[in-house]
């Protein structure tokens, strides 16, 4: 019974003395427990170490350690959103074909689709479009001003890059963006 309860005081003992109300002196973080961070020498909990730890819509100020509202990058957003200028915005598009309306661009950095420019301009000389364009005749009834591309991602909505479509002058040939233009302009939708 004693040697039973010496050993019951010796760990009454020890856990006192395990269970400090001071913080445990850190060095680089090493000592601290999950949650906590070393600031000045000394284990402090803080509501994150990491946006991860914040919710969507917030990130994690490395200074303070705390969850603010805004973002420094995308995945501060949620997935239908974009982070510009330290805010989550809604974003319009990703993907210029299946996003944006017809005859427009998606902007990649901000998540908006923008015009850019004459697609379908009627014609009859390449003088009447603009200088990085051509007047292309099709089917012997409608011609309108075109734009030259590598790939469909150079051209708007709706439109597709058609390879070694325009014959040069210099016999050469281009690729350049193809939409029904006629059937679109006709039919009121461009």
């Amino acid at each position: 019974m004693i040697k039973a309860l010496h050993t019951v005081c010796l760990l009454v003992v020890i856990g006192c003395s395990s269970a400090t109300t001071e913080p445990l002196n850190c060095l680089q973080g090493l000592a601290c427990a999950e949650g906590e961070v070393c600031v000045e020498g000394t284990c402090r909990i803080v509501d994150c170490t990491d946006s991860a730890d914040c919710a969507f819509g917030e990130y994690c100020d490395l200074d303070t350690f705390a969850c603010l509202d805004g973002c420094l990058e995308e995945s501060d957003c949620l997935a239908t959103e974009t982070c510009s200028q330290n805010e989550c915005t809604e974003r319009v598009c990703e993907n210029t074909q299946t996003d944006c309306p017809l005859g427009q661009f998606c902007d990649s950095d901000d998540g908006t689709c923008f015009e850019d420019g004459y697609w379908c301009d009627a014609c009859t000389t390449d003088a009447q479009c603009p200088s990085d364009a051509r007047c292309v005749v099709f089917d012997d009834t409608y011609s309108w001003c075109v734009r030259t591309c590598d790939s469909d991602v150079d051209c708007p909505a709706g439109f597709v890059c058609i390879e070694d479509g325009i014959q040069l002058p210099s016999g050469a040939f281009v690729n350049y963006c193809y939409a029904a233009c006629d059937l679109l302009t006709e039919s009121g939708l461009y």
